[in-house]
């Protein structure tokens, strides 16, 4: 009986064609030599075989086939163990809704029997997705976005994690995107590019993700030359213009795909279901960052600081290897999980680290001010939270300022803050309300402080803006009595 080749038990199992030739150096202690070390020593003295006397393909030959076809490899591996999971949803299936839509889009903008150009079909694809109002210039000619008669869907840029659709559906599919109204066509870059990305193959032309930190778009390949295709993310501009860029793995953007399903879980509180999408996406995809700092937001928000620093560490290291998340993120995930453990000193290293990676970003800088604030220094938390609003003037961050001013007993610099806040919100009731609810507490806690004329006037504040209050009243008439 003939013994069979290392090339056979390796590459049948693959299902990849055989290689026909070459030899290459190959460390031993690489983890590929260890899997197929048992496959290749067929003289059973321990070592790989190193010659061809027996006739045997040797572990160079298998390495250096296996390198060249790494990607390809590698993706078709992970994918397929991704879709034997119950649960995984592949952003790139040619779904029969998907090539339906292709194909009507292509017979409303072309006429019967005529054969468009890869370009041609691209730059249809690309304007079907293009949000109403926007164009692109491209060999000398300007495109607009195609309206809904001519199939287009007019999709719009939004990171909202709380939309409806998203919180039905988790991280929307083409499908979900396609069978969505034109109001609800609001996408993340990633989920327009998994759009997209389908859309091109389905038309025939070779298209692909390029993942990089906080954003996502397409590469497509036509006649030899590369387009960045990319709808954009406000206030960033739509582009379809030449590159010279390496486009990512189809495995990367399936892999972003999980995290977005898990980061929309987890805004939705199913913190469970959360941490078993991204332990799917930690075992099939090495060194992702993104999936790796959001575990560890999802073990700090369930009491687990040592396990979330653990996670923010492989975070560090993944990135280092496959720069797909930013620093600062990490850094602020580690002071973040400190600040929960009350372990104030280490939070503010590493706040002050992601602020010295992005000094203009104004998370950072509010988180900065709540770790000062917990720390009982009002007065440098007031200070960061200040050039917080410099960078983000958001109601929320004015209403806080408002909050802790109130709390350092300056009741009239607290209201004209929470006033800026309405005027930037007006119609929310749910601002007021919390504005109500924050004054009544902390002129409660002024009064249990002995600051008498402090909690009287806060208490007065509260009925010169919301109006007559039993409670409030009662309270007010006890400061001045105490006086």
């Amino acid at each position: 009986m003939s013994v069979p080749s290392a090339t056979e038990i390796l590459f049948k199992g693959m299902g990849l064609p055989m290689p026909k030739s070459g030899k290459h150096y190959i460390k031993a202690e690489t983890r590929l030599a260890k899997a197929i070390d048992g496959s290749t020593d067929f003289d059973f003295d321990g070592d790989i075989d190193k010659d061809d006397k027996d006739g045997l393909v040797t572990a160079e030959e298998i390495l250096a086939y296996v390198l060249k076809h790494r990607d390809r490899t590698r993706e078709g591996r992970v994918l397929a163990k991704l879709k034997s999971q119950t649960a995984f949803e592949d952003p790139l299936e040619k779904t029969p809704k998907l090539k339906a839509y292709v194909g009507l889009l292509l017979a409303k903008n072309f006429p019967p029997h005529y054969k468009p150009t890869e370009m041609e079909k691209a730059i249809l694809c690309f304007r079907a997705l293009m949000a109403p109002n926007t164009s692109i210039f491209l060999n000398g000619k300007t495109y607009t976005a195609l309206t809904a008669d001519k199939g287009g869907l007019g999709l719009q840029y939004n990171k909202d994690l709380t939309l409806s659709t998203r919180q039905t559906f988790g991280d929307l599919l083409p499908d979900e995107l396609l069978q969505a109204g034109q109001s609800d066509r609001k996408a993340l870059c990633l989920e327009y590019s998994h759009l997209l990305v389908g859309m091109l193959r389905t038309a025939g032309v070779k298209a692909d993700y390029k993942i990089v930190p906080g954003h996502a778009y397409v590469i497509a390949s036509i006649k030899g030359k590369k387009y960045r295709m990319d709808l954009g993310t406000y206030p960033q501009p739509v582009k379809f213009e030449l590159t010279q860029e390496t486009p990512s793995p189809d495995v990367e953007g399936v892999g972003g795909h999980m995290v977005n399903e898990a980061l929309v879980l987890k805004e939705a509180g199913k913190l469970g279901e959360a941490e078993a999408a991204l332990k799917l996406t930690d075992e099939f995809l090495e060194m992702n960052p993104a999936a790796d700092v959001l575990l560890g937001e999802v073990y700090y928000l369930t009491g687990r600081y040592e396990a979330a620093l653990g996670a923010f560490q492989d975070a560090h290291a993944a990135n280092d290897v496959n720069k797909k998340a930013h620093e600062w993120d990490i850094y602020l995930g580690e002071a973040e999980t400190l600040r929960r453990a009350k372990r104030f000193d280490e939070a503010l290293v590493k706040c002050e680290e992601g602020i010295k990676e992005a000094p203009k970003n104004p998370k950072a800088w509010e988180l900065k001010a709540r770790i000062f604030y917990e720390k009982k220094d009002v007065a440098k938390s007031a200070e960061s939270l200040a050039k917080a609003i410099e960078l983000n003037p958001s109601s929320d961050l004015f209403f806080k300022m408002g909050a802790m001013l109130l709390e350092k007993g300056d009741v009239t610099g607290g209201f004209a803050y929470f006033g800026t806040a309405v005027a930037l919100e007006p119609a929310s009731f749910k601002l007021l309300a919390r504005i109500k609810v924050a004054a009544m507490e902390i002129g409660k806690r002024l009064l249990g402080q002995g600051k008498y004329a402090q909690a009287a006037k806060c208490f007065d504040h509260v009925i010169l803006v919301f109006g007559k209050d039993k409670e409030a009243e009662s309270l007010k008439a006890k400061a001045l009595t105490l006086l």
